[in-house]
Protein backbone atom coordinates (compact mmCIF):
# COMPACT_ATOMS: atom_id res chain seq x y z
CA UNK A 1 0.00 0.00 0.00
CA UNK A 2 1.41 3.56 -0.45
CA UNK A 3 0.58 6.28 1.39
CA UNK A 4 -0.73 8.61 -1.55
CA UNK A 5 0.33 11.75 0.43
CA UNK A 6 3.88 10.97 0.38
CA UNK A 7 4.88 8.96 -2.51
CA UNK A 8 3.50 11.94 -5.34
CA UNK A 9 6.11 10.36 -8.30
CA UNK A 10 4.32 6.64 -7.31
CA UNK A 11 1.35 7.55 -7.74
CA UNK A 12 2.09 9.07 -11.24
CA UNK A 13 2.93 5.68 -12.37
CA UNK A 14 0.03 3.45 -13.39
CA UNK A 15 -0.52 0.99 -10.43
CA UNK A 16 1.74 -2.72 -9.84
CA UNK A 17 0.07 -5.69 -10.16
CA UNK A 18 1.50 -6.01 -6.37
CA UNK A 19 -0.10 -2.44 -5.02
CA UNK A 20 -3.51 -2.39 -3.26
CA UNK A 21 -4.98 0.61 -5.56
CA UNK A 22 -4.89 -2.33 -8.72
CA UNK A 23 -6.42 -4.65 -6.79
CA UNK A 24 -10.53 -5.81 -6.97
CA UNK A 25 -12.78 -3.29 -4.95
CA UNK A 26 -13.93 -6.14 -3.34
CA UNK A 27 -10.41 -7.85 -2.48
CA UNK A 28 -9.85 -4.02 -0.67
CA UNK A 29 -12.74 -3.91 0.81
CA UNK A 30 -12.02 -7.13 2.70
CA UNK A 31 -8.75 -5.59 3.98
CA UNK A 32 -10.04 -2.60 5.15
CA UNK A 33 -13.03 -4.14 7.14
CA UNK A 34 -10.37 -6.83 8.23
CA UNK A 35 -9.01 -3.81 10.59
CA UNK A 36 -12.04 -2.89 11.58
CA UNK A 37 -13.92 -6.30 12.60
CA UNK A 38 -9.92 -6.94 14.53
CA UNK A 39 -10.93 -3.83 16.60
CA UNK A 40 -14.17 -4.33 17.88
CA UNK A 41 -12.83 -8.52 18.39
CA UNK A 42 -10.04 -7.01 20.18
CA UNK A 43 -12.24 -4.26 22.41
CA UNK A 44 -14.88 -7.31 23.35
CA UNK A 45 -11.99 -9.64 24.51
CA UNK A 46 -10.42 -6.44 26.58
CA UNK A 47 -14.11 -5.66 27.91
CA UNK A 48 -14.71 -9.40 28.61
CA UNK A 49 -11.77 -9.90 30.53
CA UNK A 50 -12.17 -6.41 32.51
CA UNK A 51 -15.57 -7.49 33.59
CA UNK A 52 -14.00 -10.51 34.36
CA UNK A 53 -12.02 -9.48 36.73
CA UNK A 54 -13.58 -6.22 37.98
CA UNK A 55 -16.98 -6.48 37.23
CA UNK A 56 -19.70 -6.65 39.33
CA UNK A 57 -20.12 -9.89 41.92
CA UNK A 58 -24.00 -10.70 42.59
CA UNK A 59 -24.79 -12.64 45.46
CA UNK A 60 -27.58 -15.25 44.47
CA UNK A 61 -30.21 -15.60 47.13
CA UNK A 62 -29.85 -19.68 46.86
CA UNK A 63 -25.96 -19.27 48.02
CA UNK A 64 -27.26 -17.33 51.09
CA UNK A 65 -27.06 -20.25 53.76
CA UNK A 66 -26.60 -18.06 56.62
CA UNK A 67 -29.21 -15.07 55.66
CA UNK A 68 -28.85 -11.70 55.52
CA UNK A 69 -27.40 -8.85 57.94
CA UNK A 70 -29.68 -5.61 58.21
CA UNK A 71 -27.94 -2.92 58.74
CA UNK A 72 -30.81 0.01 58.65
CA UNK A 73 -33.01 0.42 61.62
CA UNK A 74 -35.84 1.00 59.63
CA UNK A 75 -36.01 -2.83 58.32
CA UNK A 76 -36.07 -3.77 61.33
CA UNK A 77 -38.85 -1.83 62.63
CA UNK A 78 -40.85 -3.35 59.12
CA UNK A 79 -39.83 -6.55 61.17
CA UNK A 80 -37.00 -7.92 59.37
CA UNK A 81 -34.65 -9.74 61.46
CA UNK A 82 -30.29 -10.63 60.80
CA UNK A 83 -30.43 -13.98 59.74
CA UNK A 84 -33.73 -13.94 57.31
CA UNK A 85 -33.68 -15.58 54.26
CA UNK A 86 -34.98 -13.48 51.30
CA UNK A 87 -37.27 -15.33 49.34
CA UNK A 88 -39.72 -13.15 47.07
CA UNK A 89 -41.36 -9.81 46.25
CA UNK A 90 -44.79 -9.25 45.76
CA UNK A 91 -44.80 -12.84 45.30
CA UNK A 92 -41.93 -13.08 42.26
CA UNK A 93 -38.83 -14.88 43.20
CA UNK A 94 -35.51 -12.72 43.92
CA UNK A 95 -32.48 -14.90 42.52
CA UNK A 96 -29.82 -12.13 43.73
CA UNK A 97 -29.80 -9.77 46.12
CA UNK A 98 -28.87 -7.00 44.00
CA UNK A 99 -32.58 -7.22 42.15
CA UNK A 100 -33.91 -7.72 45.52
CA UNK A 101 -32.67 -4.29 46.39
CA UNK A 102 -33.93 -2.67 43.76
CA UNK A 103 -37.77 -4.49 43.93
CA UNK A 104 -37.52 -3.30 47.62
CA UNK A 105 -38.10 0.03 46.84
CA UNK A 106 -41.34 -0.12 45.28
CA UNK A 107 -42.43 -3.48 47.20
CA UNK A 108 -45.56 -4.32 48.71
CA UNK A 109 -44.88 -7.52 50.47
CA UNK A 110 -41.51 -9.34 51.02
CA UNK A 111 -41.43 -13.65 51.67
CA UNK A 112 -39.30 -14.56 53.83
CA UNK A 113 -37.70 -17.53 55.23
CA UNK A 114 -36.90 -17.71 59.40
CA UNK A 115 -36.24 -20.19 61.06
CA UNK A 116 -37.29 -22.74 58.43
CA UNK A 117 -40.78 -21.21 58.30
CA UNK A 118 -42.09 -19.16 55.55
CA UNK A 119 -43.48 -15.23 56.48
CA UNK A 120 -44.92 -12.57 54.80
CA UNK A 121 -43.51 -8.95 55.49
CA UNK A 122 -46.10 -6.34 54.92
CA UNK A 123 -44.21 -2.78 53.60
CA UNK A 124 -45.54 0.74 54.48
CA UNK A 125 -47.27 3.16 52.10
CA UNK A 126 -44.06 5.64 52.67
CA UNK A 127 -41.61 3.03 53.23
CA UNK A 128 -39.20 5.12 50.67
CA UNK A 129 -39.29 8.19 53.02
CA UNK A 130 -38.22 6.38 55.83
CA UNK A 131 -35.57 5.10 54.49
CA UNK A 132 -34.20 8.72 53.41
CA UNK A 133 -34.93 9.99 56.71
CA UNK A 134 -32.94 7.41 58.34
CA UNK A 135 -29.47 8.63 59.45
CA UNK A 136 -28.43 5.16 61.11
CA UNK A 137 -28.30 3.62 57.85
CA UNK A 138 -25.30 2.23 57.01
CA UNK A 139 -22.98 3.48 54.09
CA UNK A 140 -22.25 -0.06 53.06
CA UNK A 141 -25.36 -1.25 53.02
CA UNK A 142 -29.22 -1.28 54.59
CA UNK A 143 -28.90 -4.97 53.78
CA UNK A 144 -25.95 -7.01 53.03
CA UNK A 145 -25.09 -11.43 52.78
CA UNK A 146 -24.27 -12.82 56.39
CA UNK A 147 -21.28 -14.53 56.11
CA UNK A 148 -18.85 -16.16 58.76
CA UNK A 149 -15.79 -14.70 59.75
CA UNK A 150 -12.95 -16.64 57.43
CA UNK A 151 -9.35 -15.64 57.63
CA UNK A 152 -8.17 -15.21 54.10
CA UNK A 153 -4.68 -14.61 55.05
CA UNK A 154 -1.88 -14.35 58.17
CA UNK A 155 1.43 -13.12 57.54
CA UNK A 156 3.94 -15.49 59.35
CA UNK A 157 5.47 -12.55 61.07
CA UNK A 158 2.49 -11.75 63.16
CA UNK A 159 1.23 -12.19 66.61
CA UNK A 160 -2.06 -13.97 64.95
CA UNK A 161 0.11 -16.46 63.39
CA UNK A 162 2.35 -17.34 66.49
CA UNK A 163 -0.24 -17.74 68.75
CA UNK A 164 -1.85 -20.41 65.94
CA UNK A 165 -4.31 -18.65 64.11
CA UNK A 166 -4.31 -20.17 60.28
CA UNK A 167 -5.99 -19.48 56.64
CA UNK A 168 -9.73 -20.91 56.62
CA UNK A 169 -10.15 -20.35 60.25
CA UNK A 170 -13.03 -19.24 61.17
CA UNK A 171 -12.99 -16.55 64.12
CA UNK A 172 -15.98 -17.14 66.79
CA UNK A 173 -14.79 -14.17 68.99
CA UNK A 174 -12.06 -11.94 69.81
CA UNK A 175 -11.37 -11.26 73.72
CA UNK A 176 -14.62 -11.69 75.98
CA UNK A 177 -16.73 -10.77 72.48
CA UNK A 178 -18.46 -13.93 70.70
CA UNK A 179 -19.91 -13.79 67.37
CA UNK A 180 -20.50 -15.56 64.50
CA UNK A 181 -20.54 -12.91 61.15
CA UNK A 182 -18.34 -10.97 59.68
CA UNK A 183 -20.25 -7.66 60.45
CA UNK A 184 -20.78 -8.42 64.41
CA UNK A 185 -16.89 -8.69 64.07
CA UNK A 186 -16.28 -5.73 62.08
CA UNK A 187 -18.56 -3.61 64.78
CA UNK A 188 -16.37 -5.01 67.32
CA UNK A 189 -13.26 -4.17 66.32
CA UNK A 190 -14.50 -0.63 65.44
CA UNK A 191 -15.62 0.12 68.19
CA UNK A 192 -12.34 -0.82 69.87
CA UNK A 193 -10.56 0.78 67.23
CA UNK A 194 -8.70 -2.01 65.86
CA UNK A 195 -7.66 -1.74 62.55
CA UNK A 196 -8.29 -5.04 60.21
CA UNK A 197 -5.53 -6.02 57.77
CA UNK A 198 -4.82 -9.23 56.14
Amino acid sequence: MIDESMDKEQMKQPPQPWEFRSKPAWQRLIVMLGGVIMNILTAFVVYSFILMVWGDKKVPSSSMKYGVHIGDSTLMKIGFKNGDKIIGVDGKEVYDLTRFKKKLITAEHVQIERDGKLMELQLPENFIGQLVENKNQRRKGFIEPRVPVLVAKVSDTTGAYKAGLRKHDYIVGIDSANFSFMMRCLTYLKRRKIRMCC
